[in-house]
């Protein structure tokens, strides 16, 4: 079990599991379920997004299978969802790589191009966050959300 990989389906189906949501007073749903459309032919299916009593959204992606470049991406059209407020990467341990840098490079190019840091209700994005899952967690789903009860705050 030590050297087990924690699954992408075990990670998105713990972040939907309502009732743990709803510990935080939030609704949960996955972007399949509920894509976000911006023209005819984009559309982002994030893995998961959590909504806040008064609408604010927090986007979590689970790139187990991307690379760095396509959860940049994802970034910045999680910016385009309304009232998305946080980007959320969550991968296994030892795989955020190079992630995290640029993510922060990438947060800092919107925070120029918004002009938030004059105006920081101009950036529609906090800064974006990498957690890094341990692989020891494999795919129990309440060691999952009890290490993400400490993890994402």
């Amino acid at each position: 079990m030590e050297n087990e990989l924690v699954s992408h389906s075990a990670l998105k189906q713990a972040l939907l599991d309502k009732s743990w949501a709803a510990k935080y007073h939030c609704t949960c749903y996955s972007g399949d379920s509920k894509p976000s459309y911006f023209s005819s032919k984009a559309v982002y299916r994030p893995d998961a997004v959590w909504v806040t009593r008064n609408g604010v959204r927090a986007i979590v992606e689970i790139p187990m299978t991307e690379d760095e470049r396509a959860v940049v991406g994802e970034f910045f059209l999680a910016c385009g969802i309304p009232n998305a407020r946080s980007f959320v990467a969550m991968v296994n341990e030892g795989e955020d790589g190079f992630l995290k840098p640029l993510l922060l490079h990438s947060w800092k190019q919107l925070m120029e191009l918004t002009d938030g840091y004059v105006h920081p209700s101009n950036c529609p994005m906090y800064k974006p966050k990498v957690i890094s899952i341990p692989k020891r967690l494999g795919d129990n789903r309440k060691a999952l959300q009890r290490y993400l009860d400490r993890a994402w705050t």
